[in-house]
């Protein structure tokens, strides 16, 4: 991904990221806990042209880095908490989880492509990972949308999905 004016973040697929950051552990060493922003105001809208949305891309993103940053590498995480906002973080879209074990059968189900340039701001430090993107295309298009809709965004700290964001 490259950095843009205005602190977006462009994937190779020109799909737009704010930004994407983890802060600190804070005693919970067992997951990570980030925050996950898009300029979006509408994510339900074609990703590229097809039936695949920014929202699935968003989730794809999402499972890609838990896999290959978090569960793959760092033997005691369980899984990533996401804090989901989009329209430049007024929007609350939920919390997403995506357990370690959901992230590893998505990469087996779907398989992965190229690495990525994907910016990760780390307690505040940008680091920029190559992270493999999954491999949506085809048929796999249709299963993937499937996939996505077992993953629930949940409410947190009594902000529900579609909450303003002060």
């Amino acid at each position: 991904m490259a950095l843009v004016g205005g602190g977006d973040v462009i994937a190779g697929t020109s799909v737009p990221i704010t930004r994407i950051s983890f802060a600190g552990a804070g005693g919970d060493f067992s997951h990570r806990y980030g925050t996950f922003t898009v300029p979006d105001k509408d994510t339900s809208r074609s990703a590229y042209g097809g039936t695949l949305r920014r929202y699935d891309v968003h989730i794809s993103k999402m499972i890609e880095i838990a896999h290959f940053q978090w569960c793959q590498t760092r033997t005691p995480y369980q899984g990533v908490y996401y804090s989901y906002e989009s329209g430049n973080g007024k929007v609350f879209m939920g919390q997403i989880y995506i357990s370690c074990a959901t992230a590893k059968n998505a990469i087996n189900t779907f398989g992965v492509g190229r690495p990525e340039p994907t910016i990760i701001f780390d307690r505040d430090r940008p680091n920029t990972i190559n992270i493999p993107v999954l491999d949506l295309n085809g048929s796999k298009i249709a299963k993937f949308k499937r996939f996505v809709q077992s993953i629930q965004p949940q409410c947190v700290n009594r902000r529900c999905p579609g909450d303003r964001l002060p």
